[in-house]
This record gives C-alpha cells, structure tokens and sequence, in this order.
C-alpha cells in the first residue's frame, strides 16, 4: 500500500514538473523575449535559416546585403564560388564511401 502511495505521489510530482517546464518554456518565456536590433537596416532581415518547407533552423552569422548578381560577382571577383546544392544521391554516396572506408588505411 504504502509503494502505491509513494508511486502516486512520484508520478504527481512528475506531472506538475512537466506542466511548469511546458509553461515556461513555450508559453512564458517566448512572450517575454523579444528581441533588439541595433542596425535598424537589418531589423526586417531574417536572422535563421529556413528548410524548404519554412521550417526556423541555426542562426545566421553573416549576411550579404545586395542582389544575387551583385553578390556572385563579388564572389567571382574573389575566385570564390557558390556551393553546389547538396542532392540526396550525392550525399548518400558520399556518406557511404566514408563509412565503408578502411580504417586502417587512413593512418599514415
């Protein structure tokens, strides 16, 4: 009886932890952040990278101010070329050539 009593209590003590974690973390805390831009030109910029499908990802740490043109010519001027966009099978390929690599014959 005594185990069924301390289990109910565990699992209550649980319960109220996890609400208060919800409620902080996604409800409280989000409110009251807000954020300051200090360059007011960059204040309507993103600031993340965004997936395909619009999805907030890493933050971004620099930002090219131009047009596509202007930054590519830039880049050309520089000898600096834009990445290629990663497709599946390349990756794929390439993920499966280091794993099935021999470990052995990377050592000098």
């Amino acid at each position: 009886m005594k185990l069924l009593v301390m289990r109910r209590q565990w699992l209550l003590d649980f319960a109220v932890v996890s609400v208060v974690y919800f409620l902080l973390a996604y409800v409280v805390l989000p409110a009251l952040w807000k954020h300051h831009e200090h360059e007011p030109g960059l204040a309507s910029l993103p600031m993340v990278t965004r997936t395909g499908t619009g999805i907030p990802g890493d933050p971004l740490n620099v930002g090219l101010v131009g047009s596509r043109d202007d930054i590519l010519r830039a880049m050309d001027a520089a000898n600096w070329f834009p990445a290629d966009p990663s497709h599946c099978a390349r990756v794929s390929r390439s993920s499966a050539a280091w794993c099935l690599t021999d470990p052995t014959t990377l050592r000098r």
